[in-house]
């Protein structure tokens, strides 16, 4: 009902990780197996734009939770996150 969908706005848990709406679709996006080139296609943006919002979600989980991507090497950071929101 309308009514219970309202309620879960306001009672629905932050997101992890503190990640935007914009991110969590890119994450949501990636972690279904699309490409990034899909991802880009679905979400309406450029390939650059996908680019800045995966840095800035680097940059987010970074800021989050630290440990999380201590050890990843840039070309593995992915998933570390991938894991943790699993």
């Amino acid at each position: 009902s309308p009514a219970s969908g309202l309620f879960m706005q306001f009672l629905a848990p932050p997101p992890r990780l503190g990640l935007s709406i914009p991110q969590q679709e890119v994450l949501q996006y990636a972690l279904l197996g699309h490409s990034e080139s899909e991802i880009a296609a679905l979400l309406g943006v450029t390939d650059e734009t996908l680019k800045k919002r995966w840095r800035s979600i680097y940059l987010q989980v970074q800021s989050a939770e630290p440990s999380l991507l201590a050890d990843a090497t840039p070309q593995m950071k992915r998933k570390p996150i991938y894991k943790a929101l699993w």
